[in-house]
């Protein structure tokens, strides 16, 4: 598979009306004035993303999110609830399977779905620290590198790096990998 990109995210509710962008082929910036939902749109895509938590309440009316994925070889819808540690997935591409998916770390994982849309089918294992100790290439690894986040826009420190000091080695050489191709 050679080419992915996100073309809508919806959420909905019981008693509200669904909320949805959609996204272009390309470069899409969010902007525009303060408390008009630039930083809930982050969030639900990251959410989407696999994180465990969102700052959506029930209190909101919003308790499920969609996400469309274009692919060359057909779209794959992503179903999460608010709170649920499953995605559902319906694929029309043939090489991502349509069922549940967790939000961990394992082979059932949304973030592997994620890896296999950029072309990484394998395990793979990055150096996590100084003595060279080696942790699972995973999605989120390197996800702070492209979904950044409202707060870490105006920082001084690159946003290559994460915000986690001792998350920096396992992002850097996952970095080195997604730029070599080479399991170190």
């Amino acid at each position: 598979m050679s080419y992915f990109y996100i073309k809508k995210i919806t959420v909905t509710g019981k008693h509200v009306e669904a909320s949805s962008i959609d996204f272009e082929n390309g470069l899409n910036i969010i902007c525009g004035p303060s408390d008009t939902g630039k930083s809930y749109i982050a969030e639900c895509l990251d959410y989407m993303f696999g994180s465990s938590s969102i700052r959506f309440d029930s209190t909101s009316g919003f308790d499920c999110f969609y996400l469309i994925i274009s692919t060359t070889d057909g779209d794959i819808t992503l179903e999460r609830k608010l709170n649920s540690k499953k995605i559902n997935v319906s694929s029309l591409n043939r090489l991502i399977e349509s069922g549940e998916y967790s939000i961990g770390t394992g082979d059932d994982s949304i973030g592997y779905l994620w890896l296999k849309l950029i072309n990484i089918y394998e395990p793979y294992k990055v150096i996590s620290n100084s003595n060279y100790k080696k942790q699972k290439l995973t999605w989120r690894t390197f996800l702070h590198m492209f979904l950044i986040k409202e707060s870490r826009v105006f920082q001084e420190k690159s946003i290559i790096l994460p915000t986690q000091n001792t998350a920096q080695t396992a992002a850097l050489s996952a970095l080195l990998f997604l730029m070599t191709g080479k399991d170190y």
